[in-house]
């Protein structure tokens, strides 16, 4: 599972998936189509994704990316 890394870094950071994906300004249904690889990402919320749980442009890949590389 491609974001399996992701949804441990919003746990860690003490959010549920619905508080994320509402600071995303993403619904519930388009945060898990999103980590359950059903559509993909735009750009704008993958930035947006990384300053709200803290993760470094050259950690990016990893959380996003990480089985693709």
């Amino acid at each position: 599972m491609r974001y399996s890394k992701l949804r441990g870094l919003i746990k860690e950071k003490g959010l549920t998936e619905s508080e994320f994906g509402s600071m995303l300004h993403l619904s519930k249904t388009a945060l898990s189509q999103r980590l359950n690889e059903k559509c993909s990402w735009k750009v704008d919320e993958i930035e947006q994704a990384c300053k709200v749980l803290g993760i470094s442009a050259s950690d990016m890949p990893e959380y996003f990316f990480g089985n693709i590389l």
